[in-house]
Parts: C-alpha cells; structure tokens; sequence
C-alpha cells in the first residue's frame, strides 16, 4: 500500500468520514497503473510464511498499515477506529487479491463493504447522541 497516496486521497476529502474509501482509491489507481507493488506484502507472507524475515516484515508492514488506518479513522471522527482499522485490513487483504485477479467487481464489494462499516459506525455514534 502506498501511504503517501493514501494519505493524500483521503485528505482531499476534508476530513469527511467516507472520505476513508480514499484508501481505496488509491489502491484502485495504483492496480489500474500496472503498479503491483501494493500486492507483495500478501504474496511475501503467503511464499514465505510468518517465520521468515520477510514474512515478519510484511507482517510489520500490515501493522503499520492498520495503525495509519485507525489513526485515519480518529482524525475524520469514525468511532471505534482500531475495530474499523482491522477491519478495514481484512477487506484491503481481500481486495488485494481480487485487483491481482484484475476482478475490478470483487475490488469494488470490498470497497462498498468499508462504506458500509463507515456507515453504520455513523449511525450507531447518531443514536447514541440522541439518547438522553
């Protein structure tokens, strides 16, 4: 994942929470460039496996990531943003593989899924405010 591109595409959008899908995007424009290098941390990990030193790295290189995430997420006021982050990842994980496959659908259901967790931590932080 390219963080400086993250990072630029998600504060384009003002601090606005959905503008997280920018973590997306620009995954999205990195795979339709023809530039893979976003993929390898999965392929290492899998090829390598856990206990390998470049296996560990690409694991550091998800926590990392997951830590941009959650700090993403608390700097546009998504609640819970460590669960969001996490989560954020697995569907980044998947979403990996399908721009690999050049499935631009399966890419797109991983990006409206994280809309949907945006959402529904929106809705979930409104109702708690209303409450008296």
């Amino acid at each position: 994942m390219r963080s400086a591109a993250i990072e630029d595409a998600v504060h384009r959008q003002d601090g606005n929470p959905r503008a997280l899908l920018g973590i997306f995007d620009a995954l999205f424009d990195a795979f339709k460039a023809g530039v893979n290098d976003s993929s390898s941390f999965v392929h290492v990990l899998m090829e390598m496996g856990p206990e390998h030193p470049l296996g560990a790295a690409s694991i550091d290189y998800m926590v990392k990531s997951r830590a941009q995430f959650a700090r993403l997420a608390k700097e546009a006021g998504v609640p819970g943003e460590e669960l969001f982050a996490q989560q954020c990842l697995v569907l980044l994980k998947g979403a990996v593989i399908a721009a690999v496959q050049r499935d631009w659908d399966e890419f797109d259901q991983a990006r409206q899924m994280v809309a949907g967790l945006i959402e529904a931590r929106l809705v979930v932080e409104d109702d708690a405010a209303a409450e008296p």
